[in-house]
Protein backbone atom coordinates (compact mmCIF):
# COMPACT_ATOMS: atom_id res chain seq x y z
CA UNK A 1 0.00 0.00 0.00
CA UNK A 2 3.06 2.39 0.84
CA UNK A 3 4.03 2.07 -2.56
CA UNK A 4 1.09 2.31 -4.57
CA UNK A 5 0.80 5.80 -2.40
CA UNK A 6 4.11 6.87 -3.47
CA UNK A 7 3.51 6.31 -7.29
CA UNK A 8 -0.53 7.83 -6.68
CA UNK A 9 1.81 10.85 -5.10
CA UNK A 10 4.36 11.48 -8.15
CA UNK A 11 1.24 10.65 -10.42
CA UNK A 12 -1.53 13.09 -8.97
CA UNK A 13 -2.05 16.77 -9.59
CA UNK A 14 -2.49 18.73 -6.47
CA UNK A 15 -3.35 22.18 -5.13
CA UNK A 16 -2.13 22.25 -2.08
CA UNK A 17 1.87 22.26 -2.84
CA UNK A 18 2.80 19.14 -1.67
CA UNK A 19 2.06 17.01 -4.49
CA UNK A 20 4.31 16.86 -7.09
CA UNK A 21 1.88 18.20 -10.54
CA UNK A 22 3.33 15.25 -12.46
CA UNK A 23 1.35 13.47 -15.12
CA UNK A 24 2.59 10.21 -17.16
CA UNK A 25 5.71 9.50 -15.25
CA UNK A 26 7.52 6.65 -15.93
CA UNK A 27 10.63 5.16 -13.23
CA UNK A 28 13.15 3.03 -14.08
CA UNK A 29 12.92 -0.62 -12.82
CA UNK A 30 16.04 -2.11 -12.03
CA UNK A 31 15.93 -6.24 -11.22
CA UNK A 32 19.09 -8.37 -10.23
CA UNK A 33 19.89 -11.65 -11.48
CA UNK A 34 21.23 -14.41 -9.21
CA UNK A 35 24.50 -13.52 -9.23
CA UNK A 36 24.02 -10.04 -8.30
CA UNK A 37 24.46 -8.07 -12.04
CA UNK A 38 21.86 -5.79 -12.27
CA UNK A 39 19.96 -5.41 -15.53
CA UNK A 40 18.23 -2.46 -16.87
CA UNK A 41 14.41 -3.11 -17.51
CA UNK A 42 12.93 0.21 -18.15
CA UNK A 43 14.89 3.47 -17.69
CA UNK A 44 13.17 5.80 -19.87
CA UNK A 45 11.77 8.64 -17.05
CA UNK A 46 9.38 11.31 -18.95
CA UNK A 47 7.03 13.96 -17.95
CA UNK A 48 5.10 15.72 -20.74
CA UNK A 49 4.12 18.54 -18.93
CA UNK A 50 8.00 19.88 -18.15
CA UNK A 51 7.26 19.85 -14.87
CA UNK A 52 10.38 19.01 -11.96
CA UNK A 53 12.06 18.29 -15.24
CA UNK A 54 15.69 18.62 -13.85
CA UNK A 55 14.70 15.99 -11.04
CA UNK A 56 12.98 13.48 -13.32
CA UNK A 57 16.69 14.24 -15.54
CA UNK A 58 18.54 13.55 -12.71
CA UNK A 59 16.68 10.57 -11.40
CA UNK A 60 16.94 8.68 -15.10
CA UNK A 61 21.11 9.87 -15.16
CA UNK A 62 20.88 7.97 -11.39
CA UNK A 63 19.19 4.70 -12.80
CA UNK A 64 21.18 4.74 -16.10
CA UNK A 65 24.55 5.11 -13.77
CA UNK A 66 24.16 1.84 -11.97
CA UNK A 67 27.13 -0.42 -11.45
CA UNK A 68 26.91 -4.10 -11.83
CA UNK A 69 29.73 -4.85 -9.38
CA UNK A 70 31.55 -1.83 -8.33
CA UNK A 71 33.95 -1.93 -10.56
CA UNK A 72 32.77 0.58 -13.43
CA UNK A 73 31.22 -1.65 -15.46
CA UNK A 74 27.62 -0.28 -16.84
CA UNK A 75 25.61 -2.26 -18.18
Amino acid sequence: AAAINFIDSLTATGTDGQIPKIKNLKIGIVSYSDNGEITKELTSVTDVNKVNRTNIMGLESTINSMYADGCGDIL
